[in-house]
């Protein structure tokens, strides 16, 4: 992880780096199902699933982030007669 960068900035680049994961977990699958159609042994990629569990719960920690932001923003715009 980057420090000093706005969790805005680090959200949108979550984002990006979603994007870059996708495009490579669609390279393994085909792949793998070119491995397993010629019955080849399935070649394992620790650094991909170890990316993956990471980029879930980085998305869960921004996902967090961002709804803790927007439920504070919310508070302030609401008035404390609308609370009771």
């Amino acid at each position: 992880m980057a420090e000093g960068i706005s969790p805005k900035e680090a959200t949108e680049r979550l984002r990006r780096f979603e994007d870059e994961f996708s495009v490579k977990h669609k390279f393994y699958q085909i792949n793998k199902s070119g491995e397993d159609l010629f019955g080849l042994q399935n070649v394992k990629y620790p650094e991909l699933e170890q990316t993956e569990a990471e980029l879930k719960n980085l998305k869960k920690l921004y996902g967090l982030y961002t709804e803790v932001v927007d439920s504070i923003s919310n508070w302030k715009e609401s008035s404390w007669s609308d609370v009771s």
